[in-house]
């Protein structure tokens, strides 16, 4: 187990040149508001670079070989394992400087029904939904209902996440009388429609291969990660934000996704840049102690989940980062890992 030790993380606090990028970045670099945000701009960059030229294709063509269907849709897939970490960043900051904030409205209609979400529906979800609700029971995507070391129960709710998140989101919007966000979304949803619809009538080829089975698999593999974020939650007090999301220090995950496995820090203060959440963590990790957040380290959530799921408590154990004012034993430590992973009514 992590001994606590001298307060150090080993996830990125700002931006790191990447030599596979090097005539993306100078371009990117003078629409970012921050030098730090070059690492998120230059996602849908590639992205509109590497999809809009393959869906023009196909659209186009209107009828091709399935070889050519599975191509993009494998493609795209690729392409929306980092998308979705921008989005999340980009409906918490603001990303673009002057004269470039047109751009968001740019992704938000030109890429993100390529990826398989509606425009504007994210941040409905997100900041309308599941920042209000903090994983609570009004939360559509609530975790605190599943028994989170069963692999049923989040199936359950992955197969919610993916047919009715648009529908749950615009009703909840609508029932909590958030009347701009409902009107962004309920606009982003029937344009979504529309083009999808459009599309069919053009080619029903081109309407599966670039819209449905992204939509499928990109919305799936949210409801992973989903789960994957709220997946220790303490039955005694399951709306104390240190105890109702996860917290992974040190792993490849943040390295690649802009730190999102601090989760917790981020419900407890969302307003903090992805830059700064190692040295918040670090600042509040005596409060974190006190509250009795589970902090795991060398570790990923998603592998974390991966681990609860076989009911290898003591491999998560063996990551726990241990409060040096009350150290428990490793069985305790496993105990405490079984009683978080526990059904709340």
């Amino acid at each position: 187990m992590e001994e606590h030790g001298e307060a150090k993380t080993t996830d990125p606090t700002g931006y790191i040149r990447d030599r596979r990028y090097f005539w993306i970045d100078p371009l990117v670099a003078r629409t970012v508001r921050r030098r730090d945000d070059i690492a998120l701009a230059r996602v849908p960059f590639v992205t509109a670079v590497v999809l809009w030229p393959l869906a023009i294709t196909l659209v186009v063509l209107g009828s091709f070989p399935w070889w050519m269907s599975a191509a993009y849709v494998l493609i795209a897939f690729v392409m929306a394992d980092k998308f979705g970490a921008f989005i999340h960043e980009m409906v918490h900051a603001k990303i673009y400087r002057a004269p470039f904030g047109f751009i968001p409205t740019v992704i938000n209609w030109g890429l993100m029904p390529l990826i398989g979400m509606a425009p504007n529906i994210y941040r409905g979800l997100h900041i309308g939904m599941h920042h209000v609700e903090n994983n609570g029971k009004g939360d559509y995507h609530s975790t605190m209902g599943l028994q989170r070391d069963r692999l049923a129960d989040h199936l359950k709710l992955w197969v919610k996440i993916v047919l009715f998140t648009d529908i749950a989101v615009l009703r909840y919007l609508y029932q909590k009388r958030r009347r701009s966000m409902f009107r962004d979304a309920l606009v982003g949803v029937l344009g979504h429609v529309a083009i999808v619809a459009t599309c069919a009538i053009w080619s029903w080829q081109v309407a599966v291969t670039v819209f449905i089975l992204p939509l499928f698999l990109v919305r799936t593999v949210a409801a992973f990660i989903n789960s994957c974020e709220h997946l220790f939650i303490d039955p005694e007090d399951p709306e104390n934000l240190y105890r109702n999301s996860t917290l992974c220090i040190n792993n490849a995950f943040n390295e690649n996704y802009f730190n999102a496995a601090y989760h917790a820090t981020h419900h407890i203060r969302p307003s903090v840049l992805w830059t700064d959440l190692p040295e918040r963590f670090l600042a509040t990790r005596d409060e974190c102690h006190r509250h009795k957040a589970l902090i795991l380290s060398g570790i990923t959530h998603v592998h974390a989940f991966m681990l609860l799921v076989r009911g290898r408590y003591d491999k998560l154990a063996a990551h726990y980062v241990q409060d040096p004012q009350s150290p428990l034993e490793p069985a305790q430590v496993a105990a405490l890992i079984r009683s978080r992973a526990q059904r709340i009514a």
